[in-house]
């Protein structure tokens, strides 16, 4: 670079940026990879920013992780503009190295799809600012992630949501056996291990046990966890678990009870695991009942 004329366009060669969850309020782990085509030595300053949407509060201290510590252990965080600026450590970044920081944002309440996120550096060297890196777009690894489209991007925000949660039975009669009937659709993975509740299904004879069920393609089981008090069953997804999007119907039988009663609020809610982890809990949501006729019992479709 000594050489008379010589020019050199700083730049980041490398910058891409993912996270670790798109779950409302979740704790977010933000990943960074970063290569310049210029030694950034110690005192330089390397910016992210637009990373908004986050509930973490200002601060100028925002625990990071990097490589060997070379942009610190701690950030200046601005919550309204999304950005974290590290101060470059001592011993510096070497150009052509990768260098990777970490660190943990709050995510919003509300759903939001991510925005542009820029990285840019003030270049020092030997304690004298050379030049700037100037600001460009990262990339964002456009994947999907528990389900969700463009999941792992930044700041890629989707509250959970249940699109499909009818129940029916097929029998209003007193004391018959009686198919229960439930069909869902949830907009996240439901891997193996995750679990759905069902519960509400109060005044059967049906006691407490492991019962019988039956499942699309068996992916919530063949058994199922089942209170009488409360009328609360419990169903455990299976090898591949459930698809974000996709149908999926069980059953099971209940035995009525021996004296008329009106049919009660049914909700269901589900904890979403991943690779033996939770993801996030589905809130409590009410079930829908067609309320049709049946064999001349008004509502008699609703268990």
């Amino acid at each position: 670079g000594s050489n008379p004329l010589t020019v050199l366009v700083p730049l980041f060669s490398v910058k891409s940026i993912r996270q670790s969850t798109p779950v409302v309020l979740k704790a977010n782990i933000i990943s960074v990879n970063l290569t310049s085509n210029y030694d950034l030595d110690a005192t330089s300053i390397v910016t992210i920013s637009n990373l908004t949407g986050s509930t973490t509060a200002d601060t100028g201290t925002l625990f990071v992780e990097s490589t060997s510590s070379l942009l610190g252990s701690t950030g200046d965080w601005s919550k309204a503009t999304g950005k974290l600026k590290l101060t470059v450590a001592a011993g510096g970044l070497v150009k052509d190295e990768m260098y990777s920081v970490s660190f943990t944002l709050t995510n919003p309440a509300d759903d939001q799809i991510s925005p542009q996120i820029i990285a840019e550096s003030l270049i020092v060297s030997s304690g004298v600012t050379i030049g700037l890196i100037e600001k460009s777009s990262m990339s964002k690894p456009g994947i999907v992630l528990y389900g969700v489209s463009d999941g792992a991007d930044p700041m890629k925000i989707l509250g959970f949501h249940i699109s499909l949660k009818t129940i029916e039975q097929n029998v209003p009669f007193a004391a018959l056996n009686n198919m229960i009937t439930v069909s869902l659709t949830i907009n996240y993975d439901l891997a193996a291990g995750s679990t759905v509740t069902i519960f509400g299904l109060t005044g059967t004879q049906t006691e407490d046990q492991t019962m019988h069920v039956r499942s699309s393609n068996n992916l919530l089981g063949v058994r199922a966890s089942w209170t009488q008090s409360n009328g609360t069953l419990i169903l455990t997804t299976t090898r591949t678990g459930l698809r974000s999007g996709d149908i999926y119907n069980v059953s099971f039988n209940l035995t009525n009870p021996t004296t008329s009663q009106l049919s009660p609020d049914v909700s269901v809610t589900c904890l979403v695991e991943s690779s033996g982890s939770e993801v996030g809990r589905i809130p409590v949501t009410p079930m829908e009942k067609a309320n049709n006729e049946l064999l001349g019992v008004h509502n008699g479709s609703s268990p």
